[in-house]
């Protein structure tokens, strides 16, 4: 049970490899957005930290720094300010 397997979750295709783009920083982004944290990779449950490391990881963390064109690239990309509307 949760909001994952239930009826009112909204799914959307991801239209092209900007669209991928998006959607990681999003899910980075989130724990920033709702006050859970001040800082991409600071919640525990965010796959940022996982995502830089070199520690083992079922990650495709090769593939999410290709769609980023390399880790540092996504590193730089998580690094700009989030301005959140007021």
């Amino acid at each position: 049970m949760g909001s994952l397997f239930m009826a009112n979750t909204k799914r959307t295709l991801a239209p092209d490899i900007r669209g991928i783009l998006t959607f990681i920083f999003y899910a980075h982004k989130n724990a920033v957005h709702h006050g859970l944290t001040r800082k991409i990779g600071e919640w525990k449950y965010d796959s940022y930290p996982d995502l830089t490391s070199s520690e083992p990881t079922f990650l495709k963390r090769d593939e999410v720094h290709a769609i980023f064109g390399s880790r540092e690239q996504m590193i730089h990309e998580h690094s700009k300010l989030i301005i959140e509307p007021k």
